[in-house]
């Protein structure tokens, strides 16, 4: 998990917030990315690429 200064470096912004405060909202959201990636492990009609993955591809694969 990422530390407070990390976080701090990472975005200034969090400056006026308490160190507790950063360790809330960084744990709800590495909580979050655990359901998203349980959810994605559940369900087996899901890509295995993210979605703008394979449209990046295919744009790429264009001849200008």
């Amino acid at each position: 998990m990422l530390a407070v200064e990390k976080l701090r470096k990472i975005d200034p912004d969090l400056t006026h917030l308490s160190n507790d405060e950063i360790l809330e909202v960084r744990d709800a959201l590495y909580d979050l990315g655990q359901l998203m990636f349980d959810d994605w492990l559940e369900n087996e009609v899901v890509s295995k690429y993210p979605v703008r993955v394979l449209q990046r591809l295919k744009e790429g694969n264009k001849i200008k």
